[in-house]
Formats: structure tokens, sequence, C-alpha cells
């Protein structure tokens, strides 16, 4: 264990004792433990620390509505709320509206499957291909796990096929490996932060993966796949370009590098190429390249 790790766990106290902190806060604050973990896990669960700036907050242009269960649900941010609040309440919205889903998806499902099975004894089955791509902003630490879990959340709720992730940091990878135990996972580094490529395995099988590098300043890269869906193949492409202006000259020999990868692709085959690319539209030029390779990308997909 590293000393990093060593230093971390000491500021956490035992199970009972978070357990107790955080329902004496939802307590005092007319709150809930959500929100007390929010607080406490922040100022290294102090109590007292972390009721003053609770109210703090409150005073400061933010606010906790609660309802009539003396429950949170919504943290308001308003111009003027310190930035910790307002990750705070990004990450409660997010997980009570895929709660909120979830809840709403299982009860939507078992009562149309329990009408199909009554009515012809068989499920319906799934006929389109569910494809997300999502940059997750993992180099920002603030509610790291929580975001992380409901991105975990959302890829389940949909049941998608094929997903593209930017921005994944190792914490959030093993956790990704841990309870999307459906998808094969598959990324493009283990260090530092990287691209991650994720199929379900009930309708989405792949064949061999590679890692293309570009020349990066920001340990950008692409994760290709040689993947199979419905007996037909497909190369998958998901990339993250390089960000920023100043970043323009190389984000422009990573576009056309990844269009030449996505021209050499069988005519037989689809292609996608998704992700995260930073582009801005002068940078987007139409010439015999870009509109081969996206109608290629296109004409394909449709035969899907």
């Amino acid at each position: 264990m590293s000393s990093d790790d060593s230093d971390c766990s000491e500021d956490i106290p035992e199970v009972a004792e978070c357990q107790r902190l955080c329902e004496k806060f939802a307590e005092i604050t007319g709150t809930d433990e959500a929100c007390a973990q929010f607080y406490l896990q922040d100022r290294k669960w102090s109590l007292e620390q972390s009721v003053h700036d609770f109210f703090e907050d409150r005073n400061n242009k933010g606010a906790v509505r609660v309802n009539d269960k003396k429950e949170a649900q919504v943290v308001v941010v308003v111009d003027g709320s310190n930035k910790g609040l307002a990750a705070a309440a990004t990450a409660v919205l997010a997980e009570s509206a895929l709660c909120r889903n979830a809840g709403n998806s299982s009860q939507k499902r078992a009562s149309t499957t329990s009408a199909e099975e009554l009515n012809s004894g068989t499920k319906k089955t799934k006929t389109n291909l569910t494809f997300i791509t999502w940059n997750i902003d993992g180099l920002n630490e603030k509610n790291l796990m929580l975001r992380t879990k409901a991105v975990c959340k959302a890829i389940l709720n949909e049941q998608a096929d094929i997903v593209f992730l930017q921005e994944i940091v190792p914490e959030s990878a093993e956790y990704f490996l841990k309870h999307l135990t459906d998808y094969h996972c598959l990324f493009g580094n283990e260090v530092g932060y990287f691209v991650g490529t994720f199929l379900k395995k009930s309708t989405v099988s792949y064949k061999e993966f590679k890692i293309i590098d570009f020349t990066t300043r920001m340990m950008r890269n692409c994760l290709k796949v040689n993947a199979v869906y419905k007996n037909k193949n497909v190369v998958l492409f998901n990339s993250h370009l390089e960000s920023t202006v100043e970043g323009a000259d190389e984000r422009k020999v990573q576009l056309k590098q990844m269009f030449k990868e996505v021209m050499a692709c069988p005519a037989d085959t689809t292609a996608i190429f998704a992700g995260d690319l930073n582009l801005r539209d002068k940078e987007v030029i139409v010439s015999w390249l870009v509109l081969s390779v996206w109608y290629c990308v296109i004409h394909n997909i449709l035969y899907i």
C-alpha cells in the first residue's frame, strides 16, 4: 500500500462511526444521508465543519430542497454558489434521475414481458443497435466514484450494445470491470486517463483490438476493435483527439490519421468512428476525403 493510500484511509472513520455521523448530519440539517456523505467525505468526516459549510452554502445562494419525508431531493445551485456544491448538485441529479428511470424501466419491462408471455409465450427481442459515446470527465476528482456509478447505471438502464467512453481513470476502470460483468471492457491504457470501449456480451463479440498511437502532448490515442454484431463485421474506432485551441495542429493531424484508418476498412465492413474529437467547425474541411469517409461510414451503418 502506498503512503497516499495510508493517508487516505486514516481520514476515514470506522463504518459504524461513518453511519453515525451521516445520521447526525441529516438530523441537524433536515436532509438525508446521501447529502451528508457529500459534505462529510470532502471534510475528512468533520461533523462540525460539514454542518457549518452546509448552512454557509445555503446562505451563499445554494440550497437543498427537502421533500415531505425530510429527504433531500435536489441540490439547487445558482450563480454565486461554490464549485463544490455545484459538483454535488450534478451528482445528485444524475443519481436520482437514474434511480427513477431504473425503477420505471423495471416496472415497464415487467408488465410488458408479462403481457407478451400471456399472449404469445415469447419475449420481444431488441432489433436496433444501441450506441453510447460519452466523455465522463474522469480528470475531475469531485464526486468521481458517484459519477462513475451513475455512468454504470446509465449503461445498464439503456442496455447499450456498444459504449465508447473517454477520460476514464484507473479508479473508474476498476469499478467498471467489477460491475459491468455483462460487457467486454477494453481500455486504451492503464495509467493516467484513457478511452474505453464496452461491448455487450450477449449481442457483440470481438476478434481483436489494438491501440492506434498519435503524435500527442496529452496522452491521446484511439482504441480500434474488430467486432461482430448480428453476424456482420464492425470496426470500432473510439478516439479522444487533442484538446484546446493550442492543440489544433495536432488535432487535425490526428483526424486525418483516423480518416485513413476508416478508409482502409474492407468495403463489406461497417466502420464506426466516434468519441471526443474536440473539433472546431473550421477544422473540418469539406474535401473529397471527408466526404468519402462519411459516405462510407453512414452508408454501411444503414445496413446494420
